[in-house]
């Protein structure tokens, strides 16, 4: 599988931007390799790539929190995860998983690209 196709299996439920509306306010999703490593890190070192390919792109509840909620941004200023983590939940809830997960795995890959390429 190329990254390409990657992108296009995920954005067949979600094709918006990187941002979404919630309770009145804007915000967007953003990430870098930082905030991979961050991610991963949180995750117990469990692999964004591997989570992505291997699940299909359906994270857990905590995975989905954790990587949302490290990558969120609002006014663009990056919101602490404290405050992100419980956002992310509660949009989720909201919003539903599929739609959630969708956003936050198709931003990812298509941010960091580079952990992609050759698949």
């Amino acid at each position: 599988m190329d990254d390409n196709s990657l992108v296009e299996q995920l954005s067949a439920v979600y094709d918006g931007g990187n941002s979404f509306v919630f309770n009145g306010i804007e915000y967007e999703l953003k990430y870098n390799l930082k905030t991979v490593e961050v991610i991963e890190e949180a995750s117990g070192g469990v692999s964004v790539v591997s989570s992505i390919v291997f699940k299909k792109g359906m994270l857990s509840i905590q995975e989905l929190t954790i990587w949302g909620g490290n990558a969120l941004y609002c006014d663009g200023v990056r919101l602490s995860p404290k405050k992100g983590i419980p956002l992310i939940k509660e949009w989720m809830q909201e919003v539903g998983y599929t739609t959630a997960v969708s956003l936050i795995t198709v931003t990812l890959v298509r941010d960091c690209d580079c952990l992609f390429q050759g698949m």
